[in-house]
């Protein structure tokens, strides 16, 4: 009986994580992508704070795919 319980809380701990680590992912690419774009001389530190996440809690994170210039920055021909 005591192993049916222990089995039901590891399922349940298990279904909670996956929830919330889907937040957590959503929340830290929305927050990395919008600290990027707000501060670009920053992109590496959010570059390595997101490679944290992916190493350490197994997170899957989306890499921040920004124009490499800005309109002002354009040739004219």
């Amino acid at each position: 009986m005591a192993f049916v319980v222990v089995v039901v809380v590891v399922v349940v701990v298990v279904v909670v994580w996956a929830c919330c680590a889907v937040h957590v992912e959503r929340y830290l690419n929305k927050t990395f992508y919008n600290l990027t774009t707000v501060a670009l001389h920053d992109w590496k530190t959010y570059s390595e704070m997101r490679a944290l996440a992916q190493q350490k809690y197994s997170l899957t994170m989306a890499e921040a795919h920004l124009p490499s210039q800005t309109l002002e920055q354009v040739k004219v021909k």
